[in-house]
């Protein structure tokens, strides 16, 4: 029996011994790794971390400040993107990145995430992808929200290279979300990027580019496109990214040309769009054509002509892309638009204006601040009924004169200066063959009136019209000069009338003898 005893205790300790010295082991490896990622690689991480990674991208990137976070990722804060003469690119306000190593064990795979913090931006870009070691094969997976179309969607994107320091390196790109789809198949070589097929389709509209880019980062650009845009598809964009007013209602197809060469810092970009036709809000455009380049940080508009409303439009202009404000400048020439098309596509009814409009004019200013534009525009209207345009109505009711309503005005014509956020001038007429009116004052950019009316008639009507021999006569001279004023207030849509007489000093040594004169012209007519 204590032999049987004796047996069963000497089993008993080898396996005691044994679960001491795993304990023991597990003991060490957690010290050691509790040591590692609270205590070393924090500390090595945020020490070395910053010199390491310029050293790595050879001053190109920089990072204010690195840290690791234990169990979790790296953390990178206001990271840096330089060229190579050290001028910043673009800057990320933090960028963190997760790491599972125990798939590289065991299947050679590295799976990450990757969360980009914008400025700007309240939502992280995010990252998740798939890094395969074997063959220099790097696949990326990635899932983001973006805030480029009126409602925002998830855009989801794979990227595919075949890495090679050697040769050729080749990469496959592929974004996709519900109104977007871009493809891209690029290859480099040593420091030159070539694009094979580059393409872009957003909802209708589409874009194909092909060229390269060589010796990066400072690049020597060569790029060629195909433009194809769908105007009213423009609208599923926020108005931020176009440029477009959000009522503005666009209709139409759009192709162009796009070129890209120079140096990246200074590209040169030329475009060339035309349309056969396209509508804006309810006015049709035919025979579009465009023509812009820019190059030396300067924008030119060689040619904008389009046809509407019976008539033409050219327009050229410039921007300085490099000075304070944008500051630019404008040149139009409007060319036999048709009066009537025109105020009931504004109006959306019809008038009885009818007649063609001529416009040459030249505008100046900042783009940024277009308030403070200064320019000048000369306006011609032939035709007839001129005088029953909606802003002058009120003239004929002013003066109680029942046949200036019958009298058929066929002629507008004048100067205006822009500036001091107002439209101003002092010729401005509207004409008939026995009466002219003249303007005087100016409309502010919100609308707003300020004018005095003068009207002239001729000896003709003196002669022949009954009504300047009631007491209105009393206010009209010999010469057919009106002795006093009409004011024009309010606004562009509810314009007020309101008669001033001149003083009584000017008044009564002529008005009354005019009068007098007047009346026994009317009476020894009757006679």
């Amino acid at each position: 029996m204590k032999k049987t005893k004796k047996t069963k205790k000497t089993k008993k300790e080898p396996k005691s011994s044994f679960f001491i010295v795993i304990a023991a082991l597990a003991l060490i490896i957690a010290i050691a790794f509790i040591y590692l990622n609270f205590i070393y690689l924090p500390q090595k991480v945020s020490s070395k971390g910053p010199l390491y990674l310029q050293e790595k991208t050879k001053g190109q990137v920089k990072a204010e400040d690195i840290r690791y976070i234990p169990f979790k990722g790296v953390s990178l804060k206001n990271v840096t993107i330089l060229t190579k003469t050290k001028k910043p690119i673009f800057t990320i306000e933090q960028v963190y990145f997760n790491a599972r190593i125990w798939p590289l064990i065991l299947q050679q795979n590295l799976i990450f995430r990757i969360d980009l913090h914008l400025p700007k931006k309240e939502r992280p870009l995010i990252f998740k992808g798939l890094y395969q070691i074997k063959k220099q094969d790097l696949e990326v997976n990635f899932k983001a929200r973006n805030d480029f179309f009126t409602q925002s969607q998830t855009i989801q994107g794979t990227l595919k290279c075949l890495l090679n320091k050697k040769k050729r390196s080749d990469i496959n790109l592929n974004i996709t979300s519900r109104d977007l789809n871009l493809q891209g198949n690029l290859y480099m070589e040593a420091q030159d990027v070539h694009i094979e097929k580059l393409s872009a389709k957003v909802l209708n509209s589409s874009l194909e580019l092909i060229g390269d880019a060589q010796n990066l980062p400072d690049a020597l650009l060569n790029i060629y496109g195909n433009l194809n845009l769908d105007l009213k598809d423009l609208k599923s964009i926020k108005p931020e990214y176009t440029g477009i007013p959000a009522k503005l209602k666009l209709e139409g197809n759009c192709r162009g040309e796009l070129y890209i060469s120079s140096e990246a810092r200074n590209p040169q970009i030329g475009l060339k769009m035309g349309a056969e036709e396209i509508k804006i809000e309810e006015t049709q455009v035919t025979d579009l054509s465009l023509i812009s380049i820019m190059e030396d940080k300067e924008f030119k508009l060689n040619k904008l002509y389009a046809k509407s409303c019976g008539g033409e439009i050219n327009l050229q202009g410039s921007c300085k892309l490099d000075k304070e404000g944008l500051p630019a400048d404008l040149h139009l020439n409007v060319f036999n638009l048709d009066m009537h098309k025109i105020l009931k596509d504004i109006t959306g009814k019809g008038t009885p204006v009818h007649g063609r409009l001529f416009t040459l004019g030249r505008l100046s200013g900042p783009l940024k601040t277009p308030k403070n534009c200064q320019g000048d525009l000369w306006v011609s209207v032939s035709g007839s009924n001129i005088l029953k345009l909606p802003l002058f109505e009120g003239i004929v009711n002013v003066l109680r004169l029942p046949e200036l309503g019958k009298i058929e005005f066929k002629e507008a014509s004048g100067n205006f200066r822009i500036g001091q956020q107002a439209i101003s001038t002092e010729d401005f007429k509207i004409a008939s063959s026995s009466i002219v009116i003249y303007f005087k004052g100016y409309m502010d950019f919100a609308g707003n009136l300020s004018f005095t009316i003068q009207p002239t008639f001729s000896q003709s009507y003196l002669a022949s019209t009954p009504s300047v021999g009631n007491i209105l006569g009393i206010l009209i001279d010999s010469t057919g000069t009106f002795l006093g004023e009409i004011e024009m207030k309010g606004t562009i849509k509810e314009p007020r009338y309101t008669f001033r007489p001149i003083s009584m000093e000017k008044l009564l040594p002529r008005g009354i003898e005019e009068g007098i004169k007047q009346f026994f012209k009317f009476r020894k007519k009757k006679e």
